[in-house]
């Protein structure tokens, strides 16, 4: 058998220091794999990765003090290129979200909406967050650990923990 680190022993995500922290939350049904980071010293390096099952015990891996961010797949958004005129004179997030807005199906306030810059590329990525779903995921963990302080694209998530940018699901 591969070893992982979900089948590995977990480690600990509590730290005995005075030190801020951050966690990330992928959620999948009633379970979690929780990753955790300190961001002593100026850099935030994943030092703890488990999975738990929310839905049977309350997890006290999470320091009470630390951020916590949690997931939304893509299959629970709505994700669109938007192409940004070169002859421009709009900021650029205002003109995507714009453009993005008008070509949605429900009324813009069904939605989180957000945009982010393509490595300076004339295009944003728009992405919409069905606000009911992600509202409900905000109750579910509210109750089982405590309110998040916030949420990402799954993928957009795990390209900012591969990249090198950020170490941490944030």
């Amino acid at each position: 058998m591969v070893e992982s680190a979900l089948t590995r022993p977990p480690l600990a995500c509590r730290s005995s220091r005075d030190e801020q922290r951050r966690y990330g939350l992928d959620l999948t049904g009633g379970k979690g794999r929780l990753a955790g980071c300190s961001l002593a010293g100026g850099q935030g390096i994943v030092d703890c990765l488990t999975e738990i099952d929310l839905e049977q015990r309350e997890p006290n891996d999470i320091e009470p003090t630390g951020e916590l961010h949690f997931s939304i797949p893509e299959n629970e958004t709505i994700i669109k290129r938007v192409k940004i005129p070169a002859d421009r004179t709009f900021d650029d997030h205002k003109l995507a979200l714009f453009e993005f807005q008008s070509s949605l199906l429900s009324q813009a306030d069904q939605y989180y909406l957000e945009t982010y810059s393509l490595d300076g590329k004339p295009e944003r990525l728009a992405v919409a967050y069905n606000r009911a779903l992600v509202d409900q995921k905000l109750s579910f963990l509210t109750a089982k650990i405590r309110k998040p302080t916030g949420f990402r694209l799954r993928s957009l998530a795990l390209l900012i923990l591969v990249s090198g940018l950020i170490l941490c699901l944030i």
